[in-house]
């Protein structure tokens, strides 16, 4: 449980860090853009950080699971 839980864990990192970095290198003026490529690119961003975030936690329980069971 314990290797599982340090799976998830840099699965989630890694979600996260790639989640980041789609909205760091955004143009400044992405809403006035007419496609909606850019907002789209936004969101997928949004999407893999908050996905990120729930692998972590999930890493987290599994090795505290481990600990005390």
């Amino acid at each position: 449980m314990t290797i599982l839980g340090i799976i998830l864990i840099i699965v989630g990192a890694v979600l996260l860090f790639i989640g980041k970095n789609f909205t760091r290198y955004l143009p400044p003026d992405y809403q006035n853009e007419e496609d909606g490529f850019l907002q789209l690119l936004q969101s997928m961003g949004n999407l893999l950080g908050g996905a990120g975030i729930v692998f972590l936690i999930a890493g987290f329980l599994c090795i505290l699971l481990d600990r005390f069971h």
